[in-house]
């Protein structure tokens, strides 16, 4: 196991793969901000499995296994250090139990609180601003984070080692909570520096830690613009799909509201449409578009919402 350095009421900050690569990102730009230290890796060669073959100039071996780097930052306040554990994957079973294994190893250093990034897909639009969302396993902690400019998670999940981590260390005593950054439902596997720009910034409110920004706004600012194109490409695609099919009843821009059958249950043929645009959306997501339209003219978006937003994971 890594020895670590002598460290004052230490936290510990942990970010895995996930949607946007928001809490990888937001770990690696924390780690360079501050010039942290690379101390040694997490041991978790156990929870992973050799999924490939390594060939370097005809010579063929085994692949390596993902690493969890483990980096350390003294805050020369003498207040909080900072340790970063950065997963470069997430193990496809034994989640809850990898972290135990860290929140326990983390004990063993007298860490204070803990915390994870992660990302929450909603129905944002890309140029808008992108909101910071909080959980946390403690009044105490909440509170603090209710005075940030933030939004409290009313209700949800967060899925993955980004939520586990969190969950294991409220099961061991420890005060942890999981910052998650807004990201387009329609883009969660594009690199979003946006959502990771909000989750450090709240973070380093709570931290009373300075970050430069500049360069993560830039980037930010460059993803934006594309995502507002791929967004106005797979509009105009949906829009050319449905007069392809002949199917004027998925225009946008109706006066029809709920099409209820008796009981005020919706009328089977039209939930039987539904249905069909929720496979077609799981297949293709350009065809996520044409299914919010048709929720939005029914006018019974929110019966289906929490589904709806499940086809893009909305906490990871």
């Amino acid at each position: 196991m890594t020895e670590m350095p002598a460290m004052n009421s230490p936290w510990l900050v942990s970010v895995w793969p996930g949607m946007g690569g928001v809490a990888l990102k937001a770990g690696e730009y924390l780690a360079e901000q501050l010039g942290m230290t690379h101390v040694g890796d997490f041991p978790c060669d156990e929870f992973f499995d050799v999924n490939h073959l390594s060939v370097d100039e005809g010579l063929a071996r085994p692949g390596d296994r993902p690493r969890c780097a483990i980096l350390h930052w003294r805050d020369p306040r003498e207040r909080n250090d900072l340790v970063l554990l950065m997963g470069e994957a997430q193990p496809l079973t034994r989640g809850y139990e990898l972290a135990h294994r860290v929140i326990e190893w983390a004990a063993e250093w007298q860490v204070s609180r803990i915390f994870a990034f992660a990302a929450l897909a909603t129905q944002m639009h890309p140029g808008e601003p992108a909101r910071t969302f909080a959980a946390a396993t403690t009044r105490q902690l909440l509170g603090e984070l209710e005075g940030l400019d933030l939004e409290i998670l009313s209700e949800g999940q967060i899925t993955g080692l980004n939520g586990l981590m969190v969950a294991a260390a409220q099961a061991e005593g420890i005060d942890a909570a999981c910052l998650l950054g807004e990201v387009p439902y329609f883009a969660t596997q594009v690199a979003n520096p946006k959502a990771s720009r909000v989750v450090l910034g709240a973070f380093g409110n709570l931290a009373g830690i300075e970050l430069d920004f500049m360069p993560l706004d830039a980037q930010a600012e460059e993803v934006d613009n594309h995502l507002i194109q791929l967004l106005d490409r797979m509009q105009q695609e949906a829009r050319e799909s449905d007069e392809a099919a002949g199917e004027p009843w998925l225009a946008s821009g109706g006066e029809e509201g709920p099409q209820e059958g008796e009981g005020g249950e919706i009328d089977p043929e039209v939930e039987k449409r539904i249905e069909r645009l929720f496979v077609e959306a799981a297949r293709d997501r350009s065809r996520a578009f044409v299914l919010k339209r048709e929720l939005d003219r029914l006018g019974v978006f929110e019966q289906y919402e929490n589904r709806f937003l499940d086809l893009f994971t909305r906490g990871e």
